[in-house]
């Protein structure tokens, strides 16, 4: 049974009284003011929440400890937190697949889940130190301590895909993302952070978007030793507004090595196309087998 509601209107538990079938359950510019303790859907597996305020994050919790069985949570631009409530609250299922919390007013969660395997998070660096079951986590607009990535392959023996978008941390130079297992790699903007050290030796694709298109000798400098720890992925692909954000000048590739020297396989899509940009893609990766260059309107 699939339920959804989306327009702007006040919502009682008593209306899921009899609900007791409900699989998927979407609610949309909904406002949950008054106590849930009391709803129980058994049988619910998805639940999409947009737009949804909450009159705190109990309220918010007890919805989701309501449904014992719900394998999918998503949860955008929504209130679950109240404006004196600064605690880190605890999510705990042993049922959640998959968990989506992003662009919402909240606190930050502990998260205890552990059968879960897909995170999309932003905002905060919450705990999810007992999710060693994830194999994909995608951040968003996070601020990262320096040790979030200490150890991740005895953390998350399961991770294969690691997204970052436009993350920031307190010291880029100590930061260090290292694991045997990671195969999917996506880094978005932020030039400041290309100082961060990986080490993924069995990378199958690697993808960056930079919208910064400014050249400087220092930002080229970043680049390039940023792009030499992924010679080893199979597959890189380049997302950039403007094609001066990725050439490098005749001038520094005489006298710089290149960082891509065995890579095969690159895609580039831009916005903005320059004529120069194959001379230096083929200096940047001069063992490529398949290029590819789309422009985007």
């Amino acid at each position: 049974m699939f339920g959804k509601l989306s327009r702007l209107c006040y919502l009682s538990s008593t209306v899921f009284s009899s609900a007791k079938s409900l699989t998927i359950l979407k609610l949309e510019g909904v406002n949950l003011k008054e106590s849930i303790h009391p709803m129980r859907l058994l049988s619910l597996k998805t639940m999409s929440l947009e737009s949804v305020e909450f009159n705190s994050t109990s309220d918010f919790l007890h919805l989701v400890y309501g449904c014992p069985s719900i394998e999918n949570l998503l949860v955008t631009s929504s209130t679950l937190v109240s404006p004196v409530d600064t605690k880190v609250h605890s999510i705990s299922s042993s049922s959640l697949k998959s968990l989506e919390l992003t662009q919402c007013r909240r606190p930050v969660f502990k998260i205890e889940a552990m059968n879960i395997e897909s995170l999309k998070l932003d905002g905060w660096a919450d705990d999810i130190a007992s999710c060693q079951k994830i194999t994909s986590l995608d951040l968003f607009c996070t601020y990262l301590p320096c040790h979030y990535f200490n150890g991740l392959d005895s953390r998350f023996p399961l991770l294969e895909s690691l997204t970052l978008h436009k993350c920031w941390w307190e010291d880029a130079e100590h930061m260090n993302i290292f694991s045997q297992h990671l195969k999917r790699f996506v880094f978005f903007e932020n030039y400041m952070q290309l100082k961060v050290a990986t080490n993924l030796p069995n990378l199958l694709q690697a993808t960056f978007v930079f919208w910064d298109a400014v050249p400087s000798y220092l930002r080229l400098n970043y680049l390039g030793e940023f792009l030499k720890q992924f010679d080893c992925s199979r597959k890189t692909s380049l997302q950039v507004t403007d094609a001066k954000g990725i050439i490098f000048p005749e001038e520094l590739r005489n006298t710089w090595s290149p960082p891509l020297p065995t890579l095969k396989h690159l895609e580039v899509e831009i916005a903005v196309n320059d004529y120069v940009l194959i001379d230096s893609l083929h200096w940047m990766a001069p063992s490529l087998e398949f290029l590819s260059i789309k422009q985007n309107s």
